[in-house]
């Protein structure tokens, strides 16, 4: 991700947590914060509920949420808690 030179003078080599436009990843799930209780409850209705939907307004943060909040839990997934959709296609 390229980086803004005030950002450089500010934060040195720290990488800044903020990615714009683009989604954060589970490999940003240590970046992605703030969410904590949704993810909660979120994965509890999950093991209750066949099926949960995550909605919002575009740019809301749907794809953060699911990629570095729900499918950051390895746990989650080994255990078949969350099973992504693409794997029954």
């Amino acid at each position: 991700m390229p980086r803004d030179a005030t950002v450089a003078e500010n934060l040195g080599d720290l990488d800044c947590p903020y990615r714009g436009l683009s989604a954060f990843d589970r490999d940003d799930a240590n970046r992605f914060f703030g969410r904590e209780r949704e993810v909660e409850v979120v994965l509890a209705r999950v093991a209750r509920e066949r099926f949960v939907a995550v909605v919002g307004a575009s740019g809301s943060g749907k794809s953060s949420f699911v990629r570095a909040g729900l499918l950051a839990d390895d746990a989650q997934l080994a255990g078949g808690a969350i099973r992504p959709a693409h794997r029954y296609s």
